[in-house]
């Protein structure tokens, strides 16, 4: 494959306490022309891929054509010494072209988020982000079913660092994240019956969550100009239902009939020392 990128940013002053940028960016990316099994002779190179291949067939969207479409909008707000914002907002597009309407067709990225910091005194800071994002991919499978799949991801935290004295540092991050993956799923007029009564009557995939929340402090101390001993400690606490892994009690089973089986609710603790000697 090759692709090729074009973008263009645009910085402005707005005040004294503010500044902004744009960028528009887009890339189109190709390759070579597409391969095909062939018994006896290994692969062979595909002139015309509409007639090539069964209207079935489904491709890689790594390797598919693709057209891709993106905008980015930042912004820095410093009202006082103290404190300093940051905004950004992001949304784009992704085309794929493939020799069969299968597959991945398209997706959309939407992300928002802001940071921020806040200086207490000289010697402590504070800071906190959050931010929002959905992404969606649309494709179409054989037999006339036609599903998006939308994850959206919501995240924030908290932080803190200082020195109560010359050779002490410290300070810890509490985080928050919250994901959920949905399945839209829907037929294509020409969807035969028994897919019809299938989705009716199951309702189509299940949704997955992802949940973390996780705190993390750290610690470091001088104990003379080339040496420094710190300490750091990380607990967090996990759900998961990937019911790839597992459903309704029933395992995930491998192809020699070894099974695996994922804990929806897990915990974590961390504590690491380290030893820093500069020459």
């Amino acid at each position: 494959t090759d692709e090729t990128g074009l973008y263009a940013e645009l910085h402005k002053v707005m005040s004294e306490t503010f500044t902004g940028s744009i960028r528009l960016s887009g890339s189109q990316r190709d390759g070579s022309n597409w391969l095909k099994p062939n018994p006896g002779a290994g692969v062979t190179e595909v002139s015309d891929p509409s007639t090539a291949f069964s209207s079935s067939a489904i491709f890689s969207p790594t390797l598919a054509d693709r057209r891709q479409e993106k905008i980015k909008l930042f912004g820095n707000w410093q009202p006082d010494e103290k404190l300093a914002l940051q905004f950004t907002a992001e949304g784009g597009t992704n085309k794929y072209t493939m020799p069969t309407a299968y597959a991945l067709q398209n997706t959309r990225l939407s992300l928002y988020s802001v940071d921020g910091t806040y200086a207490i005194s000289d010697n402590w800071n504070l800071t906190a982000y959050a931010s929002w994002g959905q992404q969606t991919q649309n494709q179409a499978r054989p037999a006339g079913s036609v599903m998006a799949f939308e994850t959206t991801n919501t995240s924030a935290g908290l932080g803190v660092t200082g020195k109560p004295t010359s050779k002490l540092e410290v300070g810890g991050t509490l985080s928050y994240v919250n994901e959920k993956s949905v399945y839209a799923q829907s037929l294509e007029t020409y969807a035969g019956a028994d897919s019809a009564a299938l989705l009716a009557a199951t309702g189509g995939l299940p949704s997955m969550t992802f949940r973390q929340t996780a705190l993390k402090l750290f610690g470091k101390y001088d104990l003379d100009k080339n040496s420094v001993i710190g300490a750091n400690l990380v607990y967090a606490r996990v759900l998961s239902n990937d019911w790839a892994w597992g459903w309704n009690g029933t395992p995930y089973t491998y192809g020699d009939n070894t099974t695996m089986s994922l804990n929806q609710n897990q915990s974590m603790t961390y504590v690491g020392v380290t030893y820093t000697y500069k020459f």
